[in-house]
């Protein structure tokens, strides 16, 4: 191991040959004082000073020997530990799920075996010391040497990468590739991470393709939609002006008869008449009903500020106006702004009003309220009435067109008008439901959610 070699040239040596220079160096100088103080025949001054160096080298030997031994025992108990680093190490990364190896000079030095099995083999030796360049697709080659560049001389890590890669047998496959600065066996070089992503990049690819066929399916069906709108208009206007000839000639022909005719006709003719300019009459309003639903569903939302509580004043004065005999007691908040289309809001406040002024109509004390209440942090207004309600079995029904809970000859109506309402509360992003009990009253609730406005448009 580099590392254990290291150790052993400097740490061994070093020491003990300056150990071993001082401890000679203060012996000799001290023993040959001594003997010049207390030898002077130049004989026995010889024989000692041999004795001396005996005892010297068999002393140092023995120290050397002890001194030695323990810092081989220390640097062998390091080179162990350090092998058993390696070895744990090395079975973390072999082990490891995620595909690793080892490049130096742009060849494989080391590959774990998630790695050998993302290139197609289980034998090393197909892969080590084979250049990295020959399992990427050519057109990366100039990346991926300009990476190695980076990583082997500049010590720099790189940023992941997809690229294509090459298995052995030939097949191509997507891989997430980064790299970091790594010395292996006293080489430069880096440790590099492979993640296969083919099945990622083919959900990728699949996914795009999945939505060019759906924005394609949205061309296609809005360009049947501008053509069924475009149906719908014509349609419209052959019914606002087709049927509305015929029936003001009904209604009119049958006034004509019934003022010039008056004395030729029974009380069941003039009946009869009555009955058929009521019908063509009411067919006018169906119509009429028909054709605001049908401009609710098409009309361009535009935005503003809207002062709800104004709006429902001005609906409920015409509403006093028109029956100036009834004394409705009338309740509104101030102070109700929501954002939303000023002219659809008012047709949302007209029907509800509307409804709350003719189902009050038999009750001796009527009252209908306008306002607001914070439910989890959430506006949502009410009108509130105290008039026939209805059972709440049909709630379903209730914003349905043509579809009516209450006797037409005691309420009239289309049955259109809450399915305008509830089409406009929707289109606005919000919501509408009622509560409601039969004779007891109803109640009314709708929410407007917060907007944002760009230029006229809600967003």
């Amino acid at each position: 191991m580099p590392e254990i070699s290291s150790q052993l040239k400097s740490y061994i040596p070093s020491r003990t040959a300056i150990v071993y220079a001082l401890v000679a160096g203060i012996w000799i100088a001290f023993s040959d004082h001594l003997l010049g103080l207390m030898v002077d025949d130049p004989g026995i001054l010889i024989r000692f000073q041999t004795y001396k160096g005996w005892f010297f080298v068999l002393v140092t030997a023995i120290l050397l020997y002890f001194a030695l031994r323990r810092q081989v025992l220390l640097l062998e108990q390091k080179s162990q530990q350090l092998i058993l680093h390696e070895r744990q190490f090395r079975t973390l990364v072999d082990n490891a799920s995620l595909p690793i190896f080892i490049q130096t000079n742009g060849v494989f030095a080391y590959l774990n075996r998630q790695a050998l099995n993302l290139y197609g083999t289980v034998s090393p030796e197909s892969l080590l010391g084979r250049p990295v360049l020959e399992r990427v697709h050519p057109q990366h080659h100039q990346e991926v040497l300009a990476r190695i560049r980076l990583l082997n001389e500049e010590k720099e890590s790189v940023p992941s990468l997809e690229q294509i890669h090459l298995r052995l047998d030939g097949l191509e496959f997507f891989v997430d590739v980064s790299a970091a600065p790594f010395q292996f066996q006293g080489r430069d070089g880096a440790v590099v991470f492979a993640q296969d992503i083919t099945e990622k990049k083919k959900f990728e690819m699949e996914l795009r393709e999945l939505n060019q066929q759906l924005e394609q399916r949205v061309r296609e069906r809005t360009a049947r939609l501008e053509e069924v709108n475009q149906e719908l208009e014509a349609f419209s206007y052959s019914v606002s002006h087709d049927l509305r000839a015929p029936l003001r000639g009904i209604d009119g022909f049958s006034q004509a008869l019934l003022e010039d005719y008056h004395d030729r006709l029974d009380d069941q003719g003039r009946d009869y008449l009555q009955r058929v300019r009521k019908a063509s009459q009411r067919m006018g309003l169906l119509i009429d009903d028909l054709l605001k639903l049908s401009r609710v569903s098409r009309a361009e939302l535009i935005v503003t500020t809207v002062n709800l509580s104004r709006l429902a004043e001005d609906v409920l004065v015409g509403l006093a106006e028109s029956e100036p005999e009834r004394d409705v007691e009338v309740v509104v908040e101030q102070g109700l702004t929501v954002t939303a289309d000023s002219t659809l809001i008012q047709i949302v406040l007209e029907n509800l009003l509307d409804n709350a002024w003719k189902f009050t109509r038999y009750n001796f004390l009527p009252r209908v309220e306008f306002g607001r209440r914070m439910v989890n942090d959430e506006q949502v207004f009410f009108l509130k009435d105290n008039g026939a309600g209805f059972d709440m079995t049909y709630a379903g029904k209730l914003f349905t067109a043509f579809q009516r809970l209450h006797s037409p000859e005691r309420f009239p109506g289309t049955g259109i008008g809450l399915a305008t309402t509830a089409r406009i509360i929707r289109r606005h992003g919000g919501k509408i439901w009622a509560e409601a009990e039969p004779d007891k009253g109803a109640t009314f609730f709708f929410t407007l959610p917060e907007v944002l406005i760009t230029g006229d448009q809600l967003v």
